[in-house]
């Protein structure tokens, strides 16, 4: 097994911010949303369906949590967005 050198361990997702208050939250946005992703119009089912923060947590961490700044989106186009905004 190939082991990295100097690897910090992964945070878990409570820890990165994504605990139980993230959860609702991320219900409630993909419920406002209708499970469709904002950027290609796909319906979203299971793990694909993922909430993007349209001004990334890079640019404004106030933000985290802004129903305005959230938007449902699928797991193809929020991991091709990355930190930009468009």
């Amino acid at each position: 097994m190939l082991q990295r050198i100097n690897a910090k361990p992964k945070a878990n997702t409570t820890d990165r911010g994504y605990g139980s208050q993230w959860q609702k939250v991320r219900r409630i946005v993909l419920d406002r949303d209708q499970w469709t992703c904002y950027k290609c119009q796909k319906k979203l089912a299971g793990l694909d369906a993922t909430v993007d923060h349209i001004i990334p947590l890079a640019v404004d961490k106030t933000l985290a949590l802004d129903m305005a700044n959230l938007a449902a989106c699928c797991r193809s186009c929020n991991s091709s967005k990355r930190d930009k905004t468009k």
